[in-house]
């Protein structure tokens, strides 16, 4: 069985969603796989996927970047994703030592964005409402869903601003829903050194409890992982609390959880504090 090079995690299986048949090379012992949590940036049409450390490097082929445009992934609208592929190690000869993969074939790509929301009050129009409890965004001590423990509680990647939650909530099989992350700027007071989120479980149509999405993460990241873009918000929070240009040490989440119930009155209120630095150097 060939090496994977993951970015995120030393194991993990393969996704369903192909776009492309590399995966099937099995007797091509010059391809190797790649893949993992990615940062997308892109100008004109050229992209680069950057993991959460900054540095490791997969650059996709321009086919691949057309084939995932042509099902519909616009990569100028992604922030976070997860994505899979291969790429030739006689091109690549050198990348286990430089970690930058060049001309990959992508196999599997899924964009990871939630929503982020600065509400000036109670009931604005953009103030997302919190439909159904989760489970836990911190999953560390549940056993092995093919991702380390660093990644099973919220994470930073390099940027400081990309914030990754592993959000366990029941669902029925495949479905994914959707939550979204508010700032809300009248609460903050000038002077205040942590930052205040409160993640929404804001469209929860599905009240099946069949299904935690902690144990579909192998095979449905979407459905697990939820990166939210804070850069917005921090902004808007320096300028509240009187520190223009100034970055949050800690922001504090709070959600509301119930490990068997979906309903918000079975809920009791949570919170985590994460310290605002990268992933690598937790």
């Amino acid at each position: 069985m060939k090496k994977i090079h993951f970015f995120a995690t030393a194991m993990a299986l393969f996704m369903g969603l192909s776009f492309t048949s590399c995966l099937d090379s099995d007797n091509d012992t010059d391809t190797l796989y790649v893949g993992g949590f990615v940062k997308v940036s892109g100008y004109m049409g050229m992209y680069a996927f950057k993991g959460p450390d900054g540095k490791s490097t997969i650059n996709p082929s321009s086919s691949s970047i057309t084939q995932l445009e042509g099902n519909g992934m616009k990569l100028s609208n992604v922030n976070i994703a997860f994505v899979q592929g291969t790429y030739s190690k006689e091109l690549n000869p050198e990348a286990e030592q430089t970690q930058e993969y060049n001309n990959v074939n992508l196999s599997y790509a899924a964009p990871l964005d939630g929503a982020v929301e600065v509400v000036y009050s109670e009931g604005a129009a953009n103030d997302s409402i919190n439909h159904a409890c989760i489970r836990s965004i911190e999953n560390t001590n549940r056993g092995n869903n093919y991702y380390g423990n660093a990644f099973n509680t919220p994470w930073f990647f390099y940027d400081k601003t990309s914030l990754v939650l592993p959000i366990s909530y029941a669902l029925s099989a495949k479905k994914h829903h959707k939550f979204t992350l508010v700032y809300r700027h009248d609460l903050s007071v000038e002077g205040e050194e942590e930052m205040t989120l409160y993640l929404r479980h804001y469209d929860a149509k599905d009240s099946s409890t069949n299904y935690d999405s902690f144990d579909l993460a192998s095979n449905y990241p979407y459905a697990y992982f939820y990166a939210f873009d804070l850069s917005r918000a921090m902004y808007d929070w320096a300028n509240a609390t009187g520190r223009p240009g100034d970055m949050p040490d800690r922001i504090t989440i709070k959600y509301v959880a119930d490990e068997y119930s979906t309903d918000l009155k079975e809920g009791e209120e949570k919170s985590l504090t994460v310290e605002r630095k990268p992933i690598t150097l937790q």
